[in-house]
């Protein structure tokens, strides 16, 4: 009985050993810990307010640069008028107040030949004005491959159909050539 109780405690000794040396628990608990506790430090209303973003914190650059991106839209945009986003910054239909051009909401899903088709038809039929071409981050190219060689076809027809008309910050728009 007690070579069973000596040889179990030490294989139990000994996982606990390697446990502890190779997973190292501890640190890891004590670091999901950290992170949790630390969520109720978080400012929970942003100075200066944002508009339609609710009670989420987020920096005053990035505030400002929101805010005059929808500005943008708005003044060069009605209510009623399409946009589009070649950016992958659908948040901006939102902020904007302003309704989309198709429904991919995010380029990055219009990656067939058939779905690409389907955004010029969009832009075709809504004859949208105002489209947000860039934001010279890592969202003009999400997994690496920029948006103008993985959507080709709607950058020929923004290429054809667009001029850079401004940039707002790190965001480039084009407007439809008259």
């Amino acid at each position: 009985y007690i070579p069973t109780i000596l040889c179990r405690s030490v294989v139990i000794l000994f996982i606990l050993w390697y446990v502890t040396s190779v997973y190292n628990p501890i640190n890891t608990i004590r670091s999901l810990t950290k992170n949790l506790t630390g969520y109720q430090k978080i400012e929970r209303y942003v100075i200066p307010p944002l508009d339609r973003i609710g009670m989420i914190s987020i920096p005053a650059d990035q505030v400002a640069q929101i805010k005059a991106v929808v500005e943008y839209i708005q003044n060069n945009t009605d209510p009623n008028e399409t946009i589009f986003d070649f950016s992958n910054q659908g948040a901006y239909y939102f902020f904007a107040d302003r309704p989309s051009a198709t429904r991919y909401h995010q380029i990055c899903y219009a990656s067939t030949e058939k779905m690409q088709k389907e955004v010029i038809d969009g832009l075709e039929k809504n004859k949208t004005k105002l489209v947000i071409f860039s934001n010279n981050t890592w969202m003009d190219s999400i997994d690496g491959v920029k948006n103008t060689d993985r959507h080709y076809l709607i950058y020929e027809y923004l290429k054809n159909n667009y001029i850079e008309s401004s940039k707002v910050g790190t965001t480039t728009f084009m407007k439809r050539k008259e």
